[in-house]
């Protein structure tokens, strides 16, 4: 996961990030990377990882995850955020996410034209994020709202998105 302020801009900083989902409990670890490392999981993976590489448990995991499954890069996704934090509820938060683009390409320095949009431009993401319990009043302005629970997953609809593209270079190679 990089964190840029634009497209075009040099990541403000990198982290490799695994999720997992456990129930209806999304479980993330992440852990700061360097670039020169994103850029050689995002290649071939870390086929003869250094020291440095393997101080976090999180990059450990995500290389035996890689090689034992023999899993590579399948799509960028990318997308705009913004965060909301409550002084109140210093355990919740609220996300938007907007523009939800993706690309079949997974290099760090994807140009603007490689992206399609995985949503319409139109449509943005709303994240309620919390830790142990939602506070009963934000459920209810929530409710009032006519919003409701969803499984969604931006990865998952990028993968939807680029999969005619993904299958075509498969068959083409």
């Amino acid at each position: 996961m990089l964190y840029r302020a634009s497209p075009e801009a040099e990541p403000g900083a990198v982290f490799l990030e695994l999720k997992g989902r456990y129930d209806r409990i999304v479980a993330k670890r992440r852990a700061p990377i360097g670039l020169d490392l994103a850029e050689r999981l995002l290649s071939n993976g870390l086929t003869e990882p250094d020291g440095s590489d393997m101080e976090s448990s999180a990059v450990r995991e995500f290389n035996y995850l890689a090689h034992r499954f023999q899993l590579a890069p399948c799509v960028t996704v990318l997308y705009h955020r913004k965060a909301f934090f409550g002084a109140f509820y210093p355990n919740v938060r609220v996300t938007f996410d907007r523009a939800i683009q993706c690309s079949r390409q997974t290099t760090l320095g994807n140009p603007q034209d490689a992206f399609l949009y995985a949503l319409p431009a139109d449509q943005l993401i709303v994240e309620l994020k919390y830790n142990d319990k939602v506070p009963r009043m934000l459920l209810q302005r929530f409710n009032a709202l006519g919003m409701q629970q969803e499984t969604f997953s931006k990865f998952a609809i990028s993968v939807e998105r680029t999969h005619d593209e993904i299958l075509a270079h498969k068959f083409l190679a």
